[in-house]
């Protein structure tokens, strides 16, 4: 089974790619988007990558990266150690698939 992706393959260069989907892993969760979205703010600065070198931009948006980090979607599988209740249920997250930044401090 094949996943499309947009790609922010450069500076104003998004690319559509299809990947393998794996499998979840130990504690993890597969979720079949139904939507996906590009946010105004933060993918499309970085998308467009006007931003200084050296900032905090361009180290947390290394080029090429995956977008669309704000999703709806389903629970298609669990991996070992997940409740199996979960299969089925509805997701609407505002977290990064697959990337996650966080702030430390």
């Amino acid at each position: 089974m094949k996943n499309p992706i947009i790609v922010f393959a450069k500076k104003q260069t998004a690319e559509l790619q299809c990947r393998d989907i794996p499998k979840p892993g130990s504690g993890e969760l597969l979720v079949k988007n139904h939507k996906s979205l590009i946010s105004i703010g933060t993918e499309t600065t970085a998308f467009i990558g006007d931003y200084p070198a050296g900032s905090t931009w361009e180290k947390d948006f290394p080029y090429p990266f995956d977008a669309g980090y704000a999703t709806v979607g389903e629970v298609i599988e669990v991996g070992e150690g997940v409740d199996s209740s979960w299969i089925g249920t509805g997701r609407n997250d505002g977290s990064a698939l697959p990337l996650c930044l966080c702030s430390g401090g």
